[in-house]
């Protein structure tokens, strides 16, 4: 606790053709994030996959050229062998059955595809002819197989989308059109019936589509005025769906003999595994397998190797010279939430303190102490409840409602009314000094223990002797500025010693490390810092009595509304500022405290002991699919 776990270099040694089980017991147990090792003088010569990448990239264009009619992967079909086969063979047999398949299924498929084209232009001209009246006009003269192709004018028939009032500019001479608007609730859409010279008809209709103009198309069994020709449009789509769904469960049914889900997901886990091996050292025998692992996995690791049938030999060491180490947070997961804001500033290193399970308490303490209300906290856990899934870092809202409850029975408010429960403590109002009194102590406590935190960094970095010289007499001097309304005597005789500390130890350190050059002057600077950090460090304590001002002005906010609910004799008037005036609290006042809280934890506490110098670890994990 309050550190996060190490996490060393290791290697695995292997056979080429157990890979696949390896690395695949590997991305289930997510217990290493592959970094392939920089050295170059390995034991055995490197192999790469051009071949096999030009194979798998194939086969993914053929898969994606009819995937909406190919089945979600799914290994449920598949025995292990073909799960874990080597990649020449899995690779051989995915061809294979998508050769097999696209031959049974393909022209099917282009027939499904034709008629979907075809109902779409049927669409079109059925909701182009809903539009004109039903006059004598014949649809047969708009046919795209017309007899009479000698005539000099052509008719048209067209949809608007964002029909243009100004559309009649720039068009071909001797172009003619009506406007109809669309029977739909869009003011833009619009039906154009028009006439033009037909050998500008290709010209016109190259225009008109780029301002969002399509031309529909009238086949030639479509005849007889607008009313007659949708009623055969609508008999033709329905023998043209039903065709579809034929062929659509044809389809299915293929997929099904074929067991093309399970062909399909090793296509993805051979594309994934291939993928990972560009984190792996390989030659035509063995694989070598480097990365990190936590240090209170490997003992699990091994055992699972073990356990295994792939031959193996195993190694580790601390990673030295091999970049960052990354780091594991390892907290309850009840706590986890709260890592978002350590992640927010940074990743601790492996000698850094992670404040996860302190501000699993302390923050929502803060929360609840400026919103201290019993239904309001109801309202917030309940929220965080709900919106957890969607939103993760909503799930704060819970233990920060709880607090908020717990404050509020302290001081006796629901939903801004302090009759209906009696206070256990106090009512905020009532004693505004001890409101502010109190975060006062809290937060010199907290910015104590980041000092301490701090040392707990120094001795983890050997960087003690700083420290002890630097920062030890800062937390003394610090412990004795309360003490000043106690006994001035005492504080200052402790204040004292702070100070003979430091010069002391400040004098010895410099004398070993560079003589006697410029000690006075050292000295004077040092004993200068002392001060200016102390004084900062009075001036960071008083920026923890907002947390009480806060409490201040939400009760203060809940008297207004109260007051407000009282003016009028109106229950439902009364009921409805009553409500708004809750609501207006929980959503203003509880992104502002949210707000505050997390100013304090990251500006004040943080800064002392977190520099973030750490690299998340990045387990690999196996493929969604």
């Amino acid at each position: 606790m309050f550190r996060p776990i190490l996490t060393v270099w290791i290697e695995i040694l292997s056979e080429q053709d157990s890979a696949p089980s390896i690395i695949s017991l590997l991305a289930e147990a997510q217990v290493i994030e592959l970094q392939e090792d920089t050295i170059e003088n390995l034991p055995f010569k490197r192999i790469t996959d051009e071949a096999i990448r030009n194979r798998l990239d194939g086969l993914e264009a053929r898969y994606n050229r009819f995937k909406v009619f190919l089945p979600l992967p799914d290994p449920s079909g598949l025995s292990a062998q073909q799960r874990l086969a080597p990649t020449a063979h899995a690779l051989a047999e995915i061809e294979k059955s998508l050769t097999t398949w696209s031959q049974s299924a393909s022209s099917r498929i282009e027939r499904i595809r034709h008629i979907a084209a075809e109902l779409e232009k049927l669409a079109l001209l059925d909701t182009c002819l809903a539009a004109l009246p039903d006059s004598s006009i014949d649809m047969a003269v708009f046919s795209e197989t017309v007899a009479d192709n000698t005539a000099q004018i052509a008719p048209w028939l067209a949809w608007s989308d964002a029909f243009d009032p100004n559309l009649e500019e720039g068009l071909p001479d001797n172009t003619f059109f009506e406007t109809f608007r669309a029977l739909d609730d869009n003011e833009k859409n619009a039906v154009l019936l028009g006439s033009c010279e037909r050998a500008r008809l290709p010209e016109l209709e190259q225009r008109l589509h780029g301002r969002g103009v399509r031309f529909a198309r009238v086949p030639s069994r479509i005849k007889g005025a607008p009313s007659t020709a949708r009623a055969q449009i609508r008999a033709t789509m329905d023998k043209l769906d039903e065709e579809r769904h034929r062929l659509q469960q044809s389809v299915e049914k293929v997929n099904r003999d074929m067991a093309m889900a399970g062909v399909i997901w090793l296509l993805q886990r051979q594309r994934w595994f291939v993928d990972t091996l560009d984190h792996v050292a390989r030659s035509e025998r063995f694989i070598w397998i480097t990365g990190w692992v936590p240090k209170n996995k490997v003992d699990e690791l091994r055992r699972q190797l073990e356990q295994s049938d792939a031959p193996f030999l195993l190694g580790t060491d601390t990673g030295a010279g091999r970049g960052t180490v990354p780091v594991v947070l390892d907290n309850p997961s009840w706590m986890r939430g709260f890592e978002w804001f350590v992640r927010t500033f940074g990743t601790p290193a492996s000698h850094e303190v992670d404040p996860t399970p302190l501000l699993a308490f302390v923050m929502p303490l803060m929360f609840g102490y400026m919103f201290g209300d019993v239904g309001q906290g109801i309202i917030l856990v309940l929220a965080g409840w709900l919106l957890r899934h969607r939103y993760p870092v909503l799930g704060l809202l819970i233990p920060a409602g709880w607090a908020a409850i717990a404050f509020g029975f302290l001081f006796g408010s629901v939903f801004f009314v302090e009759q209906w429960i009696p206070a256990l403590w106090l009512h905020p109002l009532d004693e505004p000094f001890y409101i502010l009194t109190l975060p006062l102590v809290f937060g010199g406590i907290l910015l104590l223990l980041s000092m301490f935190f701090g040392g707990l960094v120094a001795h983890w970095r050997d960087e003690r002797a700083p420290w002890w010289i630097a920062d030890f007499p800062v937390m003394v001097a610090y412990t004795a500025i309360p003490l000043f309304f106690w006994s001035v005597e005492t504080a200052s005789f402790i204040v004292m010693l702070a100070l003979l500390w430091r010069i002391f130890a400040f004098i010895m350190y410099r004398l070993y490390v560079y003589g006697t050059v410029a000690i006075v002057m050292e000295t004077v600077k040092n004993l200068s810092e002392l001060l200016e950090v102390v004084m900062q460090l009075a001036t960071n304590t008083l920026s923890f009595a907002r947390i009480g001002a806060f409490a201040l002005a939400h009760a203060g906010l809940g008297g207004a509304c109260i007051a407000l609910t009282m003016t009028t004799d109106n229950p439902l008037l009364r009921a409805l500022i009553f409500i708004l005036g809750n609501i207006l609290a929980i959503v203003l006042e509880g992104l502002v405290v949210s707000i505050q809280t997390s100013r304090l934890i990251m500006f004040e506490f943080f800064r002392r002991f977190l520099r973030a110098e750490g690299r998340t670890f990045k387990p690999l994990a196996p493929p969604l699919a």
